[in-house]
């Protein structure tokens, strides 16, 4: 190195004071090549090492800035050679295609080298990880020679094409066959959730454990055809009364997890349950691969107690006022029942002013401020137990004189309270 006490000698030195200028001089060279994380920036700087023969005591070897930037040159391409072991293997999810990638840049490994994999094909499992198809999928990274094997399965009968790339270009494809197989789809009771009580429109988290003890795997995504779900039984596909927002329909609660089960392995189902009504039920569950076959019938249910809840109302007062602009009218209520009133908005069991006389009858008073045509207003807070709530609303002075009845209602569940008639002039 040159020495600093004078501009025409060179001095003996050692130490990483100095090696760690060199090195990172070449790395930045490096980078205006093309931008590299630390892994990558690693595998070329010691795959372009010359070789000093003691390992121990050199390391990689010798830093060599133009062998570097030759490996690190986009220009360089990158030799990639994909190997499969066999070509074909049953539809069944749990026979595996193996297979193995070696890439090398400029003659050398390329090392801690990031694969990733598409697939034209359905169900298509890669390393017990259902891939999404067409989407790219990380495999893992090349090891110190430049290889990185992986297992290939699939649920479904036909060809499958692999497509992996290292630094978003393709740099080998492949097809599999994986040929057609009778499933055998059986499930063993593992454990499931305690059998729940509610009132309506409480819910409750409901889980289903069971255990693979068929001869295919158990898939909770891909493709639909083959998706394990839990499904409502006894009558099948029927509608549940405890269906919620989250279910995937109203006879599918839920999808299997985790995505992969094995023979052997346990898959879980959970889902929210909601009630709707009262009463007490029985509310069947089977597992069913979807357009394939339903599971083995393990008889699984929850017992389902809501129960019943005291709705009442005392009138308080009731009036009409009117101006120059429109006319309203309002009702105050005291709750004398043993369960909260609910706002708008609460879902099932919501608190609204509906007509009566008859029941849900489209009102001539009707104005866009109402809910709809029959539901004149409803709750701005929840009213508990021994506690008051005024129902005020405007009426359309168009539909005067009128003598129209109203009664409150808890959506969904029931009527109750006194009916109140209002004439209008």
């Amino acid at each position: 190195m040159a020495d600093y006490r004078s501009s025409s000698s060179y001095s003996l030195a050692n130490g990483t004071s100095f090696s760690a200028a060199q090195v990172s001089g070449v790395l930045s060279l490096i980078e205006t090549l093309e931008p590299l994380d630390a892994r990558g920036a690693l595998s070329i700087l010691k795959n372009s090492a010359e070789n000093l023969g003691n390992n121990l005591f050199f390391g990689s070897g010798l830093l060599n800035a133009e062998a570097a930037l030759e490996m690190a040159s986009p220009s360089t391409p990158t030799q990639a050679q994909l190997i499969m072991q066999t070509a074909s293997a049953p539809a069944d999810g749990v026979s595996q295609i193996k297979a193995t990638v070696k890439l090398a840049r400029g003659g050398s490994p390329l090392v801690g080298q990031e694969i990733k994999l598409s697939t034209s094909g359905e169900n298509v499992i890669i390393n017990r990880h259902l891939l999404a198809t067409s989407a790219l999928s990380t495999v893992g990274f090349t090891d110190s020679a430049g290889e990185l094997s992986f297992e290939v399965a699939s649920t479904s009968a036909g060809v499958k094409g692999l497509a992996l790339y290292a630094e978003g270009e393709t740099v080998a494809s492949s097809s599999v066959t994986f040929t057609w197989f009778i499933p055998f789809l059986r499930a063993a009771w593992v454990s499931q959730s305690a059998y729940p009580n509610l009132k309506v429109g409480q819910e409750t988290t409901l889980e289903l454990r069971l255990k693979n003890i068929g001869n295919t795997a158990w898939l909770g995504g891909g493709s639909i055809k083959g998706q394990v779900r839990l499904g409502t039984d006894r009558p099948r596909d029927r509608q549940s009364s405890f269906v919620h927002s989250s279910w995937l329909s109203q006879d599918r609660p839920a999808l299997l997890t985790p995505a992969v089960v094995l023979p052997g392995e346990i898959g879980t189902f959970t889902f929210t349950a909601k009630a709707s009504q009262e009463g007490v039920f029985r509310e069947y569950f089977r597992p069913v691969a979807e357009y394939v076959s339903w599971f083995n019938d393990l008889g699984i249910y929850w017992e389902m107690r809501v129960e019943e809840i005291s709705y009442d109302a005392q009138l308080l007062s009731q009036g009409a006022l009117s101006s120059g602009e429109g006319v309203w009218v309002w009702a105050e209520f005291k709750n004398t029942g043993t369960t909260t009133w609910k706002r708008q908005g609460s879902g099932i069991g919501e608190i609204r002013l509906g007509t009566s006389q008859p029941q849900d009858h489209p009102s001539s008073l009707f104005l866009p401020s109402w809910i709809s045509s029959n539901r004149a207003a409803a709750l701005e807070n929840d009213v508990p137990p021994g506690s008051t709530a005024r129902l005020t609303f405007e009426v359309n002075k168009a539909g005067l004189p009128i003598q129209e009845s109203f009664r409150l209602v808890a959506e969904y569940i029931r009527w109750f309270g006194p009916g109140i008639t209002f004439n209008l002039t």
